[in-house]
């Protein structure tokens, strides 16, 4: 099962339930998404910065430059570079 649907899937158990459950199965269900959005990746072109040639890419999230991982230390979503 792929992150896309997963989200999907929880979604449609949130519709289901948030009729019969209390409202902390609702909230972790958009935590669980809300983690499962981050680990998709927002891909964008790399550009070059700084004397050393380093590439950077600019988080598809909060906009901070990564360089060096594959996740952004600021805010955890995961950056592609495709």
């Amino acid at each position: 099962m792929t992150a896309q649907e997963a989200i999907k899937t929880i979604k449609a158990a949130q519709a289901e339930v948030e009729w019969e459950c209390p409202l902390d199965y609702a909230a972790a269900f958009d935590v669980a998404i809300s983690a499962l959005e981050k680990q998709i990746p927002l891909k964008h072109l790399p550009y070059e910065m700084g004397q050393d040639g380093s590439v950077l890419y600019p988080c598809g999230n909060c906009g901070e430059d990564v360089k060096g991982s594959d996740y952004c230390p600021w805010c955890g979503q995961k950056v592609g570079s495709e």
